[in-house]
């Protein structure tokens, strides 16, 4: 999103699959997908995409179908 408040176009956040989008209070959209069986979360803030946070397996299985939500304080969960 642009600072006027519209949207831009596509950008290419990594390869992975199973896509999720969640948008907070601020209108900062909040991204999880699956890259190499690890759960990648990205964030934006202003014109800035975070550094993807990995989240991985604590078993021997690979991570797959995430989910994320943003309450009103601004907080997520990776579901």
């Amino acid at each position: 999103m642009l600072a006027s408040g519209a949207w831009s176009g596509e950008v290419e956040l990594g390869t992975g699959s199973d896509p999720q989008l969640a948008i907070d209070a601020n209108n900062q959209p909040h991204v999880v997908y699956v890259a190499d069986g690890k759960i990648a979360y990205r964030t934006r803030s202003g014109s800035n995409w975070s550094v993807p946070a990995y989240i991985e397996s604590n078993f021997s299985g690979t991570c797959s179908k995430p989910d994320v939500d943003v309450d009103g304080n601004g907080s997520h969960n990776i579901l």
